[in-house]
């Protein structure tokens, strides 16, 4: 039987066609298990399909093995005359069963079913795209009963997709979920005309004559060979960046094109040259960030952060053709201690593109236009007030939550939490009342977006709706509003970053990483505890954490404890920052 959710909610009032799941986040279903409902309820798989993946046109594909089903709840809602039945889009590969579960008492304690098949009640063939309306007198329900949960059950293992699933006015014409919309950004500064004429003399920097090596003579660089791939074809001097991997996690890999083969170098002298990327074409819905590493202070590998941050830049918005002219000041990066790399990363899509030359140049081609500059939030990996430490704690299980409170009370230290703003608004769990008693204890809270996306990954639309939403949970739920973010995976690109500076937001991430996702659940956790040492001996003094397993939540005692111990002062985020509006240190 599909799980079912044990809080009573009534239909909102005011509108018409509601939303149950619209498959437009494939973290919010597949890493949070919610759907598209405020306060949101649970929507997954039974956990034996043989995959499920969520496409970025709203559709969830399902490859199920023998009575594998997907579920998604009502939240018990109380069934009324203002809906007729369900609505939902689908390619079947078979026959699928509808299956709704319900009950005559709030709180749906204990429920029953009825079934009918989705291809019986529509006559569609196998195959083709579908938009299939049920309506309540068909299982059949009526009266006073409880919605707990639709559940769709494939009847044999051939792939089938769905689209998104609403509950329908009478006289629908059952239109689709609107569409997110896309706020505006900030213009950018304008870069000045006539454009500059460097004089430093051009550099090639790969031109893909080499299988292994750029022109530079360094190798190049792939990050994560899972998520992305190069293939070089010497003879036609290009390189094909193509994406082996089925997952949305491919936005989070980084091609490295050396710049030097030490830390950092002094590209001073390029201060008004162009940095020139040619493809053999923008791919239709492709785009891409090319970014310049800074090297941090020292110019040393061994000391952290390394580097300490990158500039980049959205590719589309400098392609005139085939031919990406950057200005080197765009990256806003300090020349004189510029990282060891140039960066092809955040790829938007998984269509393959074809790089045949990256160089810096004088100046720009008659009839090229360079847009003005957009603003870039700075990436904060260190704290600036000296002798200074800050743990940010981000996501985590709520049955863990007390512990981490109870170990920051008894260590006499404040944190810094990044919520998220999906689970604060799920009122089974707690979090919101344990974040509240946080605030109310001293920590500050930050936030880490509504549903833990790749956000590199998802629409501009999307960005938005991910930061604003997720601040209004927060204020919603704790009744504060966080104006410091940390980005999930660490994954960031050009169009947030502009966005986080519109809106005044601080992007903060880390230069102590405990990598309790590695070692988390391993059979050696106590790794956990070497990689903070490892790093606060190399000067890292802000942490990322979270409370997501037992053995991580143990150890922050002993994190706090190593801290103090080599003469660390363990505050707040916004107070190792120095900032004005933080409360003093005691």
């Amino acid at each position: 039987t599909a799980a079912t959710t044990k809080a009573t909610t009534t239909a909102p009032s005011g509108t018409c066609d509601l939303t149950v799941e619209d498959f437009n986040d494939a973290q919010r279903l597949t890493f949070l298990g919610y759907n598209a409902l405020l306060p949101p309820g649970p929507s997954s798989d039974d956990a034996t399909m043989t995959s499920i993946s969520v496409s970025s046109t709203q559709r969830l594909t399902l490859v199920p093995k023998a009575n594998s089903y997907f579920y998604t709840s009502l939240n018990c809602m109380q069934l009324t005359s203002k809906y007729d039945g369900i609505v939902f889009d689908a390619t079947l590969g078979g026959e699928m069963g509808v299956t709704l579960e319900y009950s005559t008492t709030a709180g749906c304690a204990s429920v029953q079913s009825a079934a009918v098949q989705a291809i019986a009640q529509v006559g569609a063939p196998k195959g083709t795209a579908t938009r299939i309306a049920i309506p309540w007198s068909k299982f059949p329900v009526s009266g006073a009963v409880y919605l707990a949960t639709i559940a769709f059950t494939p009847a044999d293992t051939a792939q089938s997709i769905l689209g998104p699933i609403r509950l329908y006015c009478p006289g629908s014409t059952y239109p689709s979920p609107p569409a997110l919309p896309v706020k505006p950004v900030s213009p950018g500064t304008p870069f000045p005309q006539p454009y500059p004429v460097s004089t430093a003399g051009n550099l090639v920097i790969d031109n893909f004559a080499n299988a292994a090596t750029n022109t530079l003579g360094f190798a190049r660089g792939n990050e994560d060979t899972t998520l992305l791939a190069i293939a070089v074809n010497t003879a036609a001097k290009q390189m094909t960046v193509s994406f082996p991997g089925t997952t949305n996690e491919a936005s989070d890999g980084t091609i490295t094109i050396p710049l030097t083969s030490g830390t950092c170098v002094d590209m001073t002298k390029y201060a008004n040259s162009y940095v020139h990327v040619k493809i053999a074409s923008m791919p239709a819905g492709q785009d891409f960030d090319i970014a310049i590493e800074q090297a941090n202070d020292a110019c040393d590998a061994n000391q952290n952060p390394n580097p300490n941050g990158f500039g980049e830049v959205q590719a589309s918005r400098y392609l005139s053709g085939t031919g990406i002219y950057i200005p080197v000041s765009h990256f806003g990066v300090n020349l004189a201690k510029t990282g060891s790399s140039l960066e092809l990363k955040s790829f938007r899509t998984r269509t393959s593109v074809v790089f045949t030359l990256i160089e810096i140049v004088n100046s720009v081609p008659a009839g090229v236009t360079i847009p003005g500059r957009h603003s870039q939030m700075p990436l904060i990996y260190s704290c600036t007030v000296p002798n200074t430490l800050a743990f940010g704690i981000d996501d985590g299980v709520p049955e863990l939550a007390q512990t981490v409170m109870t170990i920051l009370k008894n260590n006499n230290v404040k944190a810094t939490f990044f919520v998220l703003g999906l689970p604060l608004l799920d009122t089974t769990n707690g979090l919101a009342a344990i974040y509240r008693q946080a605030v109310a204890d001293g920590h500050q809270i930050g936030f880490h977006s509504q549903t833990h996306p790749y956000f590199s990954s998802v629409s501009d639309a999307d960005l938005d709706w991910q930061i604003d939403s997720s601040i209004a949970a927060v204020q919603q739920a704790v009744g504060v509003t966080p104006t410091y973010f940390r980005p999930p995976f660490g994954n960031v690109d050009a169009r947030l970053r502009q966005r986080l500076a519109d809106r005044g937001i601080k992007n903060v991430m880390w230069s102590i990483d405990v990598q309790d996702w590695l070692y988390g659940t391993s059979t050696t956790p106590e790794k956990q505890l070497t990689a903070f040492s490892d790093d606060l001996s190399k000067g890292g003094n802000l942490v990322v954490t979270h409370y997501l397993y037992q053995s991580t939540t143990t150890y922050l005692d002993n994190f706090i404890k190593t801290a103090k111990a080599a003469g660390k002062k363990v505050v707040r985020i916004d107070q190792c920052l120095g900032d004005p509006n933080a409360p003093p240190v005691v």
